[in-house]
């Protein structure tokens, strides 16, 4: 791609200094566009690739957890011995069990995930990132009782 002169609509302005700028920007623009090539990806679009990517794998999770519980309700109607029958959703269940494990492991790899990148988020957005605000458990390392958060309490809507 070659930068081709600039031609002016007004025809009365031709001297020197315009004719050589309009031949010289034209290859001024290219070069920059040719050194800027490498796109440099935002925070906050990372954090929406890893977020999509992980509730990808979480939603083939669920659906391998309805296949195992469909599996494990399924083998009421072929397993004709008791024991059988016993031991057979006894691997159902160590297999849900295993999946449900998967599935929380998820769900806090979202939470690391939007913690790891809100500091860098709101630095790019030009805003104050306050540490002590995205704290939760401020309050829990304190020695004072009645500050600390109680397990069951929840935060007001």
């Amino acid at each position: 791609m070659a930068g081709q002169k600039f031609t002016f609509a007004q025809k009365g302005i031709e001297n020197s200094s315009n004719a050589k700028i309009a031949s010289v920007l034209p290859q001024l623009i290219l070069e920059q566009i040719a050194e800027n090539s490498i796109r440099s990806v935002s925070s906050q679009e990372q954090l929406d690739r890893e977020l999509y990517a992980l509730q990808t794998e979480r939603l083939s999770l669920f659906l391998q957890l309805s296949k195992e519980n469909k599996t494990r309700d399924s083998l009421v109607l072929s397993k004709t011995n008791p024991r059988e029958l016993k031991k057979a959703i006894r691997e159902e269940e160590e297999k849900i069990s295993e999946i449900e494990k998967k599935i929380d492991e998820n769900l806090s790899a979202v939470q690391k995930t939007k913690e790891k990148y809100s500091r860098q988020i709101a630095l790019e957005n030009g805003e104050f990132f306050d540490e002590k605000k995205h704290d939760d458990n401020f309050f829990g390392k304190l020695p004072f009782a009645f500050m600390k958060k109680k397990e069951g309490e929840s935060k007001k809507i």
